[in-house]
């Protein structure tokens, strides 16, 4: 499968006005556009990959701020663990993920898309190379 010819440090940080204390917004605008937050597991930082710089943003913290270290550690590395199987690099640790929403679509839209990419995979339980490329099919089909 190919890979995009970028790296994490790429997608571009976000500095929302909208965030106050220890709040994570769930949508945030950047430069005229839509982000919504996304979640940190493997899947999601999959989908963020693929979106990759062009389509996604970052914001330091944690999304959920009160989460103790030894919790934040196991995230990290069950996410990581995630993407090492899907043959992406680790994340960098620290930051809030968010997804550009196109004018017209949704967050549930985009999920829809990739669920019905993955239910074409074979098999019950499927490599993460292989969601993966399910992934990489539904991204580029949502931002065309």
């Amino acid at each position: 499968m190919h890979r995009p010819p970028h790296t994490w440090s790429d997608v571009p940080l976000a500095r929302p006005s909208s965030a106050r204390g220890r709040e994570v917004p769930v949508e945030i605008g950047q430069e005229g556009r839509t982000y919504a937050r996304t979640g940190d597991s493997g899947w999601h930082m999959t989908v963020c990959w693929y979106a990759g710089p062009g389509h996604s943003v970052r914001v330091p913290g944690d999304p959920v701020p009160e989460r103790a270290a030894a919790d934040r550690a196991i995230v990290e590395e069950e996410a990581n663990s995630y993407l090492a199987d899907a043959g992406i690099p680790p994340r960098p640790p620290g930051f809030t993920w968010y997804l550009e929403i196109p004018p017209g679509r949704t967050l549930a839209g985009l999920w829809q898309l990739i669920d019905r990419h993955e239910r074409e995979l074979p098999g019950a339980a499927p490599h993460p190379r292989e969601t993966a490329t399910a992934i990489a099919r539904a991204v580029a089909v949502f931002y065309a």
